[in-house]
Order: structure tokens, then sequence, then C-alpha cells
């Protein structure tokens, strides 16, 4: 099964590159989104949900579906640990 996220329409180009962005450990999705320049309509739009549908899940991640929280994970160039659980990534690897 093949993921198709659009990459290309969010902002003008605007937002950051993933290099660009350093993760903050304990960061929620919301600051994640906002850190990498999304509104929650664009979030929504890429995930082809409702804006009401992507702010619930930002109140709470796990009412997420997986294929919506590999999307988040792609469009934030963030790992699941530091989206859904607010895990630095090197802590994963100990």
């Amino acid at each position: 099964m093949t993921l198709n996220v659009r990459k290309t329409s969010i902002a003008d180009n605007k937002r950051l590159k993933p290099e660009e962005v350093e993760p903050l450990p304990g960061e929620t999705l919301e600051e994640a989104r906002r850190r990498a320049g999304f509104t929650q309509k664009q979030m929504a739009e890429q995930l082809g949900c409702s804006r009401p549908t992507y702010a619930a899940i930002e109140q709470n991640p796990g009412r997420a579906t997986v294929l919506q929280a590999k999307a988040i994970c792609q469009l934030l160039a963030k790992n699941y640990e530091q989206i859904f659980f607010g895990i630095d990534a090197s802590e994963t690897n100990s």
C-alpha cells in the first residue's frame, strides 16, 4: 500500500525544511504543526479530512488512523515517537 501525500501545495512552499526544524522533546502535535508553518486547514486538506476532524486529532492524537499518523509524520518531518509520544528520537535507541 502506498501513502499518497501531496507535498507542494502548502503555503507556497514557505514551510521549513526538515533540517531547519530542530525537534523539541515533548512538543505537542499543535506545536509541531505551527513550527512547520501549517494551519489546521492545510493539514486537514493534506490528510483528506475536515478541519474539525484534524483539530480533534490534535487534541487527542490517539484518534488518528495509522495512515493519518504516517502522513502527519511525513508532513511535519518528524518520527512517530516525537509526534505521538513526545519522545526524542535519541531516547528510543538506548
